[in-house]
């Protein structure tokens, strides 16, 4: 009888969280209102604040990275580079009147979550794998539907041939308990599971922290084939062969910062309110900010 009361209080307090509904639902656009391939992004003078009443994470930040192309946000922790992501993605909503975030020339509020997440991938320094096996880590399950050709292919391409060679039962090695697994390692999953999905947008959150540098450069260098990529980084250690475009965040807001190495500050364009209007020109932030070029790598 007391096991009895306890579950029903249990049931009692559990009933008005269940009840919650998602503060982030769909909205009204499906895929058709995305053009096809690669998409540009734009952050439309976006202020945001997690609490009302906090302080902003982002203070009226305006960026633009053209389709296919590469930019490297970069800034110390604290500084708004995950918010940017987050936004981005709809874990949180820019709220109205505060700017907005525009994907392909679509306000991202407006869009379906499913389609959202199916052309942007996003892989951030913490890692989640499953304790199943390495096809259904890389498939989610099978809501990803690939061979196991494809499943080789794309490991093979994050640097993970030799070690899927070496697992005892292959793909259908199960992860965690018996198999241990690397921080690396895992953390290479975590880029084969987001590149699989064949995405327009990649969004890269500190996601090579857990690698050494040796190969965090190959793993950057396969990026090169990938419609673009979005670098928030807490340290600007971007490879300098991949010609990203720098951009930088301080307080949660664009700011010039000169580092050693880079070419001149360009010239901050003015650009349209409206990011459907952007073209495809090289990434470039609007408003504080201003983008420098790595110097391309001399030598072999």
């Amino acid at each position: 009888l007391r096991e009895m009361r306890g579950a029903v209080a249990g049931a009692g307090r559990a009933s008005p969280l269940l009840a919650t509904g998602p503060a982030i639902t769909d909205g009204p656009l499906d895929a058709s209102a995305l053009p096809p391939g690669p998409l540009p992004v734009a952050l439309d003078h976006v202020t945001f604040a997690y609490d009302a009443g906090s302080p902003p994470a982002l203070r009226d930040v305006a960026l633009h990275l053209g389709p296919g192309r590469q930019l490297g946000l970069v800034g110390r922790t604290g500084s708004g580079k995950t918010t940017v992501g987050r936004l981005l993605t709809r874990t949180w909503d820019v709220p109205r009147g505060q700017g907005a975030v525009w994907l392909g020339g679509v306000d991202v509020r407006g869009l379906r979550l499913e389609t959202l997440r199916d052309r942007v991938a996003v892989v951030t320094q913490d890692v989640e794998l499953f304790r199943a096996s390495v096809r259904d880590n890389l498939t989610l399950f099978g809501t990803r539907r690939a061979s196991d050709d494809e499943l080789r292919a794309v490991l093979a391409e994050v640097g993970l041939a030799d070690w899927l060679g070496a697992l005892p039962d292959g793909l259908d090695t199960r992860l965690g308990g018996g198999q241990a697994v690397s921080a690396g390692e895992g953390q290479l999953v975590a880029f084969a599971r987001a590149f699989l999905a064949d995405p327009d947008l990649v969004v890269l959150d500190e996601a090579s922290s857990r690698l050494d540098p040796v190969t965090e450069r190959r793993a950057r260098i396969q990026q090169l084939a990938k419609p673009g990529v979005l670098y928030l980084e807490r340290r600007e250690t971007l490879q300098p062969e991949l010609g990203v475009e720098l951009g930088a965040l301080e307080r949660g807001c664009e700011q010039r910062r000169p580092r050693r190495g880079l070419g001149a500050e360009q010239p901050v364009a003015d650009a349209a309110r409206q990011p459907r209007a952007l073209g495809p020109e090289v990434a470039r932030l609007r408003g504080l900010g201003a983008p420098g070029r790595l110097p391309a790598r001399r030598g072999p």
